[in-house]
């Protein structure tokens, strides 16, 4: 038992000012109560009086099996990956909902933090995304990465059925499917039907599975409404009509916007973050040279984006959109849309250790504090479907981020955590052995995976 003297805490709903006392038993929190103020703290106990706590903050879109280059193509990382699970847990983020991966590396990692809680967040995963055979992301995906199953093609409602099915079968928590009429190059891309979308959604929900969007433009909005999903994942790139705005109001489901990635993206490239050691701390080589080589192509390449995931598009288009995703924010906020939290990351400047940039965007386009940090918190636990955390109550999992400072007058306290407890466990860096081990055994399962289906088609 581990008891934690507080005298500040963010509940996940409001700030709490009083002396209380936070009482851990293995994973759980057993009890939040009041305390005296003359109360001593029992050996082997947490002072975190003059601090802040907070739940631990839930990232509800990452791609923690990407190393997070520019390039559409980058090769495993492994080096990447482990510092993946370390930077989330030193940026205070507890959990993980990861939107796309090959489902033999996500399910090794997600059992590998469940067996040992400090090596990294709780994983939730999508596994694969469920996309149209010739849309997002089989646009530009390379062969290697169709082979190894990072998506799965869907032209029909059976094997939309079929695909759902088979994540069913693979262990995974919830469902991503791809709804991209235009793609980040502004070119036009086939898309689901509204048959195919539903059969989707109907089947993930016949076996207990959540359903979330990958929609960056009004009418994806609009088809993945009308198929009854779960979440609509980023904000909208072109204007939300009034109509669309209420549609996902009274749907009663949250966006998860991931301003940051797309931001930092356009404006991180023209003001050479590239050069920042701070932007660069933690970041392993090969993705810091990414950077670089992407910023000096973006710098040469006039009103251009350059070949990537967005090449065709021009670099105005690009800062259009973001002010444009920007707005929908607001408009959004403004009708009473729940929001989660999710960098996307990591790709390019948008890291998983770095939640407070999100934050801050959100800040800026008008939400308050207090709303940024109960969406990060206990609103990305809502969208994941997890009643057990992101809130500090009697009950709940033991997922805990102490600060200095009060997040109330600067999120800049959220930067570097002072402690972070996971599952009732203090957080270390006497893992990365081990999450080497597991990243190696989880790329080799990928691989394998692959080689078995290849030699089936054979």
């Amino acid at each position: 038992m581990i008891e934690l003297f507080a005298d500040r805490i963010f509940d996940g709903a409001r700030f709490v000012e009083r002396p209380l006392c936070i009482t851990i038993e293995g994973e759980t929190i057993a009890s939040v109560r009041s305390r005296s103020a003359d109360e001593r703290l029992p050996p082997g106990g947490i002072d975190a009086r003059g601090h802040t706590v907070l739940p631990g903050l839930i990232d509800a879109h990452t791609h923690i099996g990407r190393a997070g280059q520019f390039e559409a193509h980058e090769p495993p990382n492994p080096g990447a990956i482990v510092r993946n699970l370390e930077a989330a847990l030193e940026g205070g983020v507890t959990t993980v909902g990861d939107m796309g991966c090959t489902a033999a590396l996500i399910r090794v990692l997600r059992e590998h933090t469940h067996r040992t809680p400090d090596a990294g967040p709780a994983v939730r995963a999508s596994g694969p995304l469920l996309a149209d055979p010739g849309g997002y992301p089989l646009d530009w995906m390379s062969d290697f990465h169709r082979r190894i199953g990072a998506a799965i093609p869907c032209g029909d409602e059976n094997s939309a059925r079929a695909a759902v099915e088979r994540l069913a079968r693979a262990g995974m928590d919830h469902v991503k499917i791809c709804i991209m009429h235009r793609s980040y190059g502004y070119q036009e891309l086939p898309v689901f039907s509204p048959e195919v979308a539903r059969a989707f959604v109907a089947e993930a929900h016949a076996l207990g599975l959540r359903v979330f969007a990958h929609a960056h433009w009004e009418a994806d909005y609009r088809l993945a409404l009308d198929a009854g999903v779960d979440a609509l994942m980023h904000s909208s790139f072109d204007p939300l009509s009034e109509e669309t705005v209420l549609r996902v109001r009274d749907a009663g489901i949250p966006v998860c916007p991931t301003l940051w990635v797309f931001h930092s993206a356009c404006f991180g490239l023209e003001q050479r973050w590239d050069r920042d050691p701070e932007r660069g701390r933690g970041v392993v080589r090969a993705v810091r040279k990414s950077w670089t080589r992407y910023a000096e192509a973006y710098a040469a390449s006039g009103l251009w984006v350059p070949d990537g995931i967005a090449g065709g598009a021009t670099k105005e288009q690009g800062r259009e959109a973001i002010r444009v995703a920007a707005a929908n924010l607001c408009l959004l906020s403004d009708a009473g849309v729940p929001f989660a939290f999710g960098s996307d990351g990591p790709f390019g400047f948008s890291v998983i250790g770095r939640p407070l940039d999100e934050l801050q965007i959100w800040e800026s386009a008008g939400l308050s504090r207090e709303q940024c940090l109960g969406y990060a918190t206990a609103g990305s636990a809502r969208l994941l479907g997890l009643d057990d955390r992101g809130t500090i109550a009697d009950g709940r999992r033991a997922d805990l981020v102490i600060v200095d400072g009060d997040p109330r007058r600067d999120l800049d306290v959220l930067r570097r955590p002072a402690t972070v407890i996971r599952a009732g466990v203090p957080v270390t860096r006497r893992h990365r052995l081990r999450n080497a081990a597991a990243v190696a055994v989880g790329l080799g399962n990928t691989l394998l995976d692959a080689a078995r289906d290849l030699a089936r088609d054979l």
